[in-house]
């Protein structure tokens, strides 16, 4: 049976969508790291610390008090939208202020909880940066409704590069200090709001006829409380390290998670910010919702099983090299966290659909679970076995959390074993071909570990060997990991084309 017009092309739309979506994700994380790489031999674990409570409080106050409007008009059509969207934006920009307001009056109580008093400043600054945030031009939301993911691009790679130059000019002009951090985050918030009305010939206008948003009401409740738990549930790590370890501490875990996500993050980023859209247009086609989740799911394991074993085996090596001595301390949860990944990109892939087909409410459960779980298991860990043991009880969390979602998923689109076979035994193929090869060539490379053209040429080999394991047991099945890779590789190679014509 042949695709319809309008579905092929949403499919083409989605494709160019997620090609500028993986090279703004991507661009975006190495821009970052390299910054990372540079500011950590100048700056402390404990400065990233500091901007971790900044961080934390900041998107806390802001997520409780923000209504899933966005969401709800992402799920309406346009004519819609424009009957809402400017009475969101004009809430979200008074309630931004008042919020920022409060976090500036409450910094005294903030640091004291996280024992970093001499940083009252830092949290009086920072909490300006929800209300910088929010003067955005509200016609960015049209970037995501439209599939100009171009534009999209644009604003962050601008705003990235802004936190770069600032924060390179603060460490070598001003003082090496966590104000370096804060001043890079400030411009690249500002940069973001500027480009927002750049990129766009239309301009946000007050409205305040709040009573209309009451119709959003019924759906973004559902995302308001899903956001919320959710939120509470991405912190909840680390608000137990600040109060109950140190910042120090609390820096390296931070690092040692952002690193461990780092390879898979602009693909989990991709799926976060159109698969609702597809999803949506999606919601009453079940093959079609099958086929968009097979195909995450092959893409996200056969790239999530073998970074991990990555950095299982070489992450002493990468800190060490990148990062130096004083940041030995994130290998360990870097290797736990690493493995987590691995199941937290189940639950990644799982969650736009429920959104998608209109039930954030089951998000909504899952995340209250995941909350209760999170309590019980972060809790115990951290009392017991320290930053490790954060570390594990996330892995746990996880594991708990991608169980649940695939066997509701499961009852929902009607998925059968035989459908997830072909990827399984394919990349289950992959992996124990790869290391039959690691194993002993790992023993042998320890002995020139201090050479890294060599350490390069083994992984470079190893990946070599997973690739051409995956295309050959592949190409045994009709679908599968290695058909996904060609379709997608077809699919970008027919876009560029048409791009360049």
């Amino acid at each position: 049976m042949s695709n319809s017009p309008a579905t092929t092309g949403l499919h083409s739309k989605t494709i160019k969508g997620a090609q500028w979506l993986l090279v703004d994700n991507i661009l975006q994380k190495v821009l970052n790291i390299v910054t990372f790489l540079v500011l950590a031999h100048k700056l402390l674990p404990a400065d990233y610390g500091v901007m971790a409570v900044l961080f934390m409080v900041t998107g806390f106050f802001d997520m409780v008090t923000t209504p899933g409007f966005e969401k709800a008009l992402l799920q309406r059509p346009r004519e819609e939208t424009i009957r809402y969207l400017d009475t969101a934006w004009t809430f979200h920009l008074i309630k931004s202020f008042f919020i920022s307001f409060f976090i500036f009056l409450a910094a005294p109580l903030i640091v004291d909880f996280f024992h970093i008093e001499s940083f009252v400043k830092i949290i009086q600054v920072g909490a300006w940066l929800i209300f910088i945030g929010s003067l955005g031009n509200s016609q960015q939301l049209y970037f995501f409704k439209d599939f100009q993911y171009h534009k999209i691009f644009y604003r962050d790679i601008g705003s990235q590069i802004s936190y770069m130059a600032v924060a390179f000019f603060w460490i070598v002009f001003v003082e090496a200090s966590v104000w370096a951090l804060l001043m890079g985050h400030m411009a690249r918030y500002a940069t973001g709001v500027i480009l927002t009305y750049v990129l766009s010939s239309e301009r946000s206008h007050f409205s305040f006829e709040f009573k209309k948003l009451r119709d959003l009401f019924n759906y973004s409740k559902w995302v308001m409380g899903q956001n919320v738990v959710g939120y509470v549930l991405g912190i909840l790590d680390t608000i137990y390290i600040g109060r109950l370890l140190d910042s120090a501490r609390l820096g390296l875990y931070t690092k040692a998670r952002d690193l461990s996500f780092s390879v898979v993050a602009p693909f989990f980023n991709i799926l976060n910010k159109i698969g609702l859209t597809v999803y949506a247009e999606i919601q009453d086609k079940n093959a079609k919702l099958q086929e968009g989740f097979l195909r995450s799911l092959d893409i996200m394991l056969g790239i999530t099983i073998p970074v991990f074993f990555l950095l299982l085996a070489e992450g002493g090596m990468i800190v060490n090299v990148l990062l130096g001595s004083r940041w030995l301390g994130i290998v360990v949860p870097l290797k736990i966290l690493a493995g987590a990944t691995i199941f937290s990109s189940l639950v990644t892939i799982t969650k736009p659909i429920f959104d998608g087909i209109g039930r954030p409410d089951i998000n909504f459960k899952l995340n209250i679970i995941q909350l209760l779980a999170s309590l019980l298991f972060i809790f115990v860990g951290i009392k017991y076995f320290g930053l490790n043991g954060v570390a594990w009880a996330m892995a746990a969390i996880w594991f708990l959390l991608s169980a649940v979602c695939i066997l509701t998923l499961k009852s929902i689109l009607k998925l059968g074993a035989v459908m997830m076979w072909p990827t399984i035994a394919t990349l289950g193929g992959a992996l124990f071909t790869t290391l039959g090869i690691a194993v002993p060539m790992y023993l042998l490379r320890m002995r020139y570990e201090h050479n890294p053209l060599l350490v390069i040429g083994w992984l470079v080999g190893l990946a070599i060997v997973y690739f051409f394991s995956i295309k050959i047991i592949g190409q045994r099945f009709s679908r599968g990991p290695w058909q996904t890779w060609l379709s997608l590789w077809h699919e970008v190679k027919r876009s560029t084309i048409n791009v360049s014509v």
